[in-house]
């Protein structure tokens, strides 16, 4: 019942609400207790769409589901979409014993929970019909979320007392866990030929691993193409997803790919988008043509463009209200002032402005361009090859890579936007060098030291230690591509009149942590464990070899050289590479309340800017 209404794909809300834009998204949940269990529905509404008006659209497909308003054909779509849902699902250990806890914790002898798929095989549609007018009747609960302050009741916030943290302190039971003797694991590097293929073709390198598990395939394609390059590229895939392809509509389209066990995406940004395609090994070639079909002749209905439009206009509108969004734009200003990625999406009025024409055109010639291919599955290089190269046509090369660059003001910096809140959300940051592939294992550790679990220096000594902050985080990020620059980094969340407080000693961490002997071998041991106990998941392999290519990196698996190198690490080297920090101007940025905030202590951090939300967003 809940994959018919929906399955993110081709359910009866899918296509009739989210599909149709009639609201800005919409979808279901289930879940299922010892005793009893909930199913719900929800919807956000459009711009100018009345809360009452999307419930109503929402008790319209309840009411579609109770008179049988699909087919058995919908079902047995549901199922093999579930049955590669649960392939996938099992190719992980944490899933595998995460159903035994589940079988455990609800009292579910073994064989009934292995069994549940067959069971699920064999519901008819007047199965589902029966359980839908059983359960869905008028005694519902309705929630509205409107869009007004609440009033929030007064309460007096209690003191809180320094406590001297001593890391090296233990429990009894923890002694007694970390007793038990445990053989050290021997990590496991990647090799050309056992773990993966590397071929050249006309429109770019295949990447391939091979699926150990299943018979579920993955094709990624990735292309150095993104909206700086191309304005409306990102515009024009959001319209692809909304089309059908040739003769079929958009229904049934999604419903065809829907039936093969398969799924399509795409992905846009600044600099690079995607296409990803995954399913049954079977149907990897019937799910490649209607792909291609949807790319070459793309089934737009005529208002298509006008209601994405809409939506997206009315998502902009959403996302200045959501206080995570802003002070994720406010961080992205900080970093990169004008370049702000979020300041280069587009604009209300250049949604407005785009042309069918023009975005058919990009649709049109998308796949025309060089790119890299991820594939993991079980067919060989070469025969894949066949499948995806067209011989002798040309590809159009790709822009080459800009270099990605932070702010670095020559003295500490404060950039605050004003949000009606009682917490403050706080950010710290400073740029450092060009990505070094010989600094990885610095990089590494001082991100783990500060802020690598609840053990580390912000979490410990912000939160735990002085009771600053409801959450904390921080560390090193090291860039994706080789002429990029890394930044070191830290962000809390706090009570508004902690704010200045609170920034001061994040900054102050981040820049000059305490150094501890204790703290630096409980780091050292985390990384060396996460060497052994992580092998790369066969899926990722493609990805990450083309993460170390972006990264200059060649010769094969780097980790080898990185681990010998992490086993005779020091905190003396860490106490080097640290030594960059104290002398840097920090940028600070934060989100919060001027009224209530202490705006003349945030003042003394560094030269102030106080910016608005028009002046980080472009809409």
């Amino acid at each position: 019942m809940d994959m018919l209404m929906d399955n993110s794909v081709a359910g009866l809300i899918n296509l009739d609400l989210a599909q149709a834009q009639k609201v800005k998204a919409a979808g279901t949940g289930i879940t299922f207790y010892n005793e009893a269990g909930d199913w719900g529905v929800w919807a956000v509404p459009k711009r100018g769409q009345k809360l009452e008006e999307a419930e109503a659209l929402l008790v319209g497909e309840i009411d579609k589901l109770k008179s049988g308003g699909f087919t058995a054909d919908d079902i047995k779509a549901v199922m093999t979409n579930y049955e590669a849902g649960d392939k996938a699902k099992l190719e992980s250990n944490e899933a595998r014993v995460a159903q035994m806890a589940d079988s455990f914790v609800h009292f579910e002898p073994w064989p009934a929970t292995i069994g549940r798929l067959e069971r699920l095989r064999r519901v008819t549609k007047d199965d589902v019909v029966r359980v839908a007018k059983k359960y869905l009747g008028a005694d519902r609960v309705v929630g509205f979320r409107r869009d007004a302050k609440p009033e929030i009741p007064n309460i007096a916030k209690p003191s809180f007392t320094k406590i001297e943290l001593d890391p090296s302190r233990e429990s009894a039971m923890a002694k007694e866990i970390l007793a038990i003797p445990a053989a050290k694991l021997e990590p496991r590097w990647l090799e050309a030929g056992r773990d993966y293929k590397v071929s050249e073709l006309p429109f770019g390198k295949i990447y391939a691993a091979k699926n150990p598990f299943n018979d579920l395939f993955q094709l990624t394609w990735t292309f150095e193409r993104g909206r700086r390059h191309e304005r409306g590229l990102c515009a024009a895939l959001n319209l692809l997803e909304l089309s059908g392809a040739g003769d079929l509509s958009a229904d049934q389209f999604k419903k065809k790919l829907f039936s093969l066990g398969s799924s399509l995406s795409y992905g846009c940004g600044e600099w690079e988008s995607s296409v990803s395609l995954s399913g049954l090994n079977e149907n990897l070639w019937a799910s490649l043509q209607l792909m291609k079909e949807r790319f070459a002749r793309p089934n737009i209905e005529p208002d298509m463009l006008k209601k994405m439009v809409d939506v997206q206009i009315g998502a902009h509108a959403d996302t200045k209200k959501d206080p995570e969004a802003v002070y994720g734009a406010l961080g992205e200003f900080t970093m990169k002032g004008k370049d702000s990625p979020v300041l280069n999406e587009l604009s209300d009025k250049e949604l407005l402005s785009l042309n069918e024409a023009d975005l058919r055109a990009l649709m049109k010639d998308f796949m025309d361009f060089k790119r890299r291919t991820a594939y993991v599955g079980n067919r060989e290089p070469g025969e894949l090859a066949k499948l995806l190269d067209e011989p002798g046509k040309a590809y159009a090369a790709t822009a080459a890579h800009t270099p990605e660059r932070f702010e670095k003001p020559s003295k500490p910096k404060v950039v605050f936007a004003h949000r009606d809140m009682v917490q403050a959300q706080v950010g710290v940051f400073a740029a450092d060098e060009i990505l070094d592939p010989a600094h990885v294992v610095d990089y590494t550790f001082y991100r783990q030291y500060l802020g690598g679990d609840m053990s580390a220096v912000l979490f410990q000594e912000i939160r735990e230690a002085r009771s600053l902050a409801y959450a904390t985080w921080g560390g090193y990020n090291y860039a994706s591509h080789k002429d990029d620059e890394n930044f070191v980094y830290g962000g809390l969340g706090c009570q508004f009149d902690k704010t200045v407080e609170a920034t001061t000693l994040l900054r102050d961490l981040v820049k000059s942590p305490p150094w501890s002997d204790k703290r630096f071998t409980e780091t050292s041991k985390a990384i060396e464990e996460n060497y052994r106990t992580n092998p790369i998941p066969f899926r990722m392999i493609p990805n990450t070899l083309m993460n170390w290519e972006d990264q200059g990196i060649s010769g094969g698996d780097p980790r080898p050289g990185r681990f010998k190198r992490v086993l005779s690490y020091r905190l003396d080297d860490l106490k080097a590479f640290a030594g960059r920090f104290p002398g840097k101007a920090m940028s600070v940025y934060i989100l919060g309340s001027k009224d209530k905030v202490d705006l003349a202590g945030v003042k003394r951090l560094g030269d102030f800017e106080e910016k608005t939300l028009e002046q980080i967003f472009p809409y």
